[in-house]
């Protein structure tokens, strides 16, 4: 996951490693040049070692000053995670991603990782809702908050298409992915389990677990 904060640009980055057999141990450099590095929402310092900026693409409005968390990628697109919803690009040209579109869905940490046609995102916090509306949920314990993984159709990259969401009541945060026969599973790490949920999630106090969901090719 990228550091918590206010990160609010993308960048695309080229690792300029040699290929091909194990290069020598890196010194590091001193004194750190990451030390007294100046704060800023787009205009933050940078210290940047074995690798090559070549672009950076600055999150949209409603988007922007929002923490961002993990980064998936299918095909020519990155899919970034942000605490307000995933925010696609198209990477074609490195050089210059182009905003594909910008998915309003609030909650934290929106962790996102890929299987084929589906995007999973992750919520934890108590402000998610099933529907993806703002605003969180007033009430201690609901039907209508949303803590589990979310899963988006994203058959048609510019328009994802919420098709599930699946209730883990701790919350989600990354998930990770594996192939078993014919189906996927993904495994979600969870934070510790509240004291109050809905009595029909699937885990309950006092034992905190990480869930594994079963993924079928098609939902």
């Amino acid at each position: 996951m990228l550091p918590s904060g206010r990160l609010t640009t993308v960048a695309v980055l080229l690792a300029l490693c040699a290929c091909g057999g194990n290069p020598a141990p890196q010194t590091a450099p001193q004194p750190d040049p990451r030390v007294g590095l100046k704060a800023g929402l787009t205009t933050a310092g940078e210290a940047v070692s074995n690798l090559k900026v070549v672009a950076k693409a600055v999150s949209p409005p409603g988007f922007l000053g929002i923490t961002n968390s993990d980064l998936a990628f299918t095909g020519n697109y990155a899919i970034q995670g942000n605490y307000n919803g995933p925010v696609i690009w198209d990477i074609t040209n490195p050089a210059s991603p182009v905003l594909v579109t910008a998915y309003t869905c609030p909650a934290s940490q929106n962790d996102v990782s890929v299987f084929r046609n589906l995007l999973f995102m992750s919520a934890e916090a108590t402000n998610g809702r099933i529907d993806c509306k703002p605003g969180g949920v007033p009430d201690t314990v609901s039907q209508d908050r949303m803590r589990g993984v979310r899963i988006f159709d994203i058959s048609d990259i510019r328009n994802p298409r919420l098709i599930r969401n699946v209730q883990t009541c701790p919350g989600s945060q990354p998930t990770r992915s594996s192939r078993t026969g014919t189906t996927r599973e993904l495994y979600s790490t969870s934070p510790a389990l509240p004291l109050s949920v809905p009595k029909n999630c699937p885990v309950q106090p006092p034992t905190p677990k990480n869930p594994i969901l079963h993924v079928a090719k098609k939902l």
